[in-house]
């Protein structure tokens, strides 16, 4: 494990690991399976979140992210929340917290499903996620956008 990943609980950096390891070896084939072990986590996580916590609307759930995210230390350049966005850029230089760098946007976006899928969970509704630059693709810092969509 990496020093620039330890942030993270080891059984995230070790799935990250594998995921990147499979997507290597298999390409976007693994992409569909590589995406649904992290959309799992976060959707377990998400549960569990909500019953611990008492969160129950996208803008709780991204403010509970972002103060996860705020422990790790002064990663942001810039953090908004509103009722049904979120969108954070990183600092210039500051790491992946799963350790994708220059791994590539596909593999990127099957392992940030687990954000998406716990602000699902808890907001009871599709989240789109729009990720403009990261690590992973080779960019000096990571910018997501997450945007809640009506349930109906």
């Amino acid at each position: 494990m990496s020093d620039e990943a330890a942030h993270q609980p080891l059984t995230h950096t070790a799935l990250a690991n594998l995921s990147r390891s499979v997507y290597e070896k298999f390409g976007e084939e693994a992409l569909p399976l590589i995406t649904e072990a992290w959309h799992q986590i976060g959707e377990k996580t998400g549960s569990r979140i909500m019953k611990k916590k008492g969160i129950n609307t996208f803008k709780q759930a991204a403010e509970d992210h972002v103060e996860m995210v705020k422990g790790f230390g002064d990663v942001y350049e810039f953090c908004h929340v509103t009722d049904d966005t979120y969108h954070a850029q990183t600092r210039a230089g500051v790491p992946c917290e799963v350790g994708l760098e220059d791994a590539g946007e596909s593999i990127c976006h099957a392992c940030m499903a687990v954000n998406t899928a716990q602000l699902e969970k808890i907001a009871g509704a599709p989240v789109e996620m729009t990720v403009s630059q990261s690590r992973a693709m080779g960019d000096n810092c990571c910018e997501v956008k997450y945007i809640l969509r009506s349930a109906g």
